[in-house]
């Protein structure tokens, strides 16, 4: 949260220490902003609620591979599938406008063995 607050040009006071209040701090500076703020990788409900700050014009999007998470949460469920790996180069090779092309990978199933 202290990260936040700073990009957002915010100063944490060295007494700000406690979660609940850099969270006041963090939704005073989020109260007028349209964003959307990701929070990835989510382990457990109880830190999540510390990001859920947003003013009315802001939305959060979580990651986590634990579905309790979410509905303690109360948030919408979308469930997204692993990418096989010939998806996985096909978007790299998209995003790198096709400088992957002629690259060679290794099979990740193959180190493993």
């Amino acid at each position: 949260m202290r990260k936040w607050i700073t990009a957002l040009a915010g100063i944490v006071f060295e007494n700000a220490s406690t979660a609940d209040l850099l969270k006041a701090k963090l939704a005073e500076l989020l109260e007028l902003r349209r964003c959307l703020l990701i929070i990835d990788d989510v382990w457990h409900h109880t830190s999540a609620k510390f990001f859920q700050v947003g003013g009315p014009r802001c939305r959060v999007l979580m990651t986590t591979r634990d579905t309790a998470v979410i509905e303690e949460l109360g948030a919408k469920t979308y469930s997204i599938p692993v990418m096989t790996d010939t998806e996985a180069v096909q978007l790299l090779t998209e995003w790198s406008g096709g400088s992957l092309a002629n690259a060679t990978y290794a099979n990740p199933t193959a180190l493993t063995d």
